[in-house]
């Protein structure tokens, strides 16, 4: 498979990764990345969606925080878009601390063949 190339950055250069960076994690909450100098809360921009575009009443940023406004699994595209946002940002935030240990490039047959070598090692 050869090399593969750090996903996780704090760089905006290029569209690959302004998407692969565009919901991350800060302060324990999923933030959506729109510009450099332009980023919301997802749980604020659901909020403030639901209700402008959506015909929602009152949502607020707290409701939606709480799981007790857009949650519900129902067809609405700010339901979708609020899982979406918390997985894309807990995965990303997963996968940085991997590639933080693991750097620039990273070789998955040869991280394969190091768990499976140490597997065997330790007898499981």
């Amino acid at each position: 498979m050869g090399k593969i190339k750090r996903l996780t950055t704090s760089e905006t250069e290029g569209i690959f990764k302004k998407i692969m960076n565009f919901c991350t994690v800060e302060n324990s909450e999923a933030v959506l990345h729109f510009t450099e100098n332009k980023k919301i809360p997802l749980a604020e921009y659901i909020a403030e969606s639901a209700n402008k575009y959506f015909g929602c009443q009152d949502i607020t940023y707290e409701m939606v925080m709480e799981g007790d406004a857009c949650f519900d699994f129902c067809d609405c595209p700010m339901v979708t878009i609020n899982v979406l946002g918390i997985q894309a940002a807990e995965q990303r935030e997963r996968l940085l601390k991997i590639e933080d240990i693991l750097g620039e490039e990273y070789d998955l047959e040869y991280l394969r063949e190091l768990i499976k070598a140490d597997k065997e090692k330790r007898g499981r």
